[in-house]
């Protein structure tokens, strides 16, 4: 069996779960760059990918799929609008 470090194993953990990665009001991160902040991992929460309704940064992680796919939705909407 191999040797697996924390971000490693986290990375697994969410994947296998469904997850896109970990989140908190501080930051989120995807699974493809797991804590690269290197925060208080305990506050984060596993989520899932969506746009930042702020326009902070590219994505945040929201921790229930609904919201995340709310603000794709809001998003595209907002994209199909003239004006």
């Amino acid at each position: 069996m191999p040797n697996h470090n924390v971000r490693e194993l986290a990375g697994i953990s969410l994947r296998q779960l469904g997850y896109d990665g970990l989140g908190c009001e501080a930051c989120s991160c995807e699974i493809a760059d797991l804590m690269p902040c290197d925060e208080l991992y305990s506050n984060c929460t596993a989520g899932f990918k969506g746009p930042d309704p702020e326009g902070d940064s590219d994505f945040i992680i929201y921790p229930v799929q609904e919201d995340a796919d709310a603000a794709k939705a809001a998003q595209a909407a907002g994209e199909n609008t003239d004006g």
